[in-house]
């Protein structure tokens, strides 16, 4: 569980950013799928152009305020209907989910306020975590070891580290989730988790 980079948005009042706003920390690696993928999030109605295939979706956050997100790539293959999670114990509700060649699974992700995800980690996939909206904590939950996830700073999760996610208590925390070793739609969320025994 490291925090491997951050986003340098380019709007303010939104979070835009494309792969050359993604900024590295320490010389750490990030997933090349980044060249292919496209981003933009934020309160203005006004849609920002992109040049490739493009879904834009509200997502709903506490008191009925919405917050919008442009995402843009070749998807193989993809879901845009709001659904929640299949891991026990979590509150997480996933907008959209997207395959990118040849095995990248891309998930848009909320957390409504003070919940979080099941305690997990994955046996053949590494994880990276992009906030779009929001303040909460990465944790690992096993050893008990958490820090704050701030705006626009990514955490890397390998493959083996038990992981989760908590939101604040305001608007809740709204996040893309990049995973490595993914082939279709339906396992990105039900396959290759192992949960946490001993998680509340």
């Amino acid at each position: 569980m490291i925090k491997v980079g951050y986003i340098a948005a380019r709007r303010p009042g939104n979070m835009v950013f494309l792969p050359q706003d993604i900024v590295r920390k320490n010389g750490s690696s990030l997933p090349g799928v980044l060249k292919n993928l496209e981003i933009t999030a934020g309160f203005r109605k006004k849609k920002v152009e992109l040049t490739r295939g493009d879904f834009v979706f509200s997502v709903v956050l506490n008191h009925g305020v919405r917050f919008w997100v442009s995402i843009s790539a070749d998807f193989l293959e993809y879901c845009t209907r709001p659904m929640y999670s299949f891991s026990p114990r979590s509150d997480a509700v996933y907008y959209f989910q997207g395959i990118m060649k040849p095995d990248w699974g891309i998930l848009v992700q909320k957390i409504p306020p003070l919940k979080e995800t099941s305690c997990h980690y994955h046996t053949e996939r590494d994880e990276w975590v992009f906030p779009l909206f929001g303040f909460g904590r990465a944790k690992n939950c096993a050893i008990g070891e958490d820090f704050p996830l701030l705006k626009r700073e990514i955490i890397f999760f390998p493959r083996g580290i038990y992981h989760s996610l908590e939101a604040g208590k305001h608007h809740g925390l709204v996040t893309v989730i990049i995973l490595k070793g993914v082939k279709t739609v339906e396992e990105i969320l039900q396959s290759d988790h192992i949960f946490y025994q001993g998680a509340g």
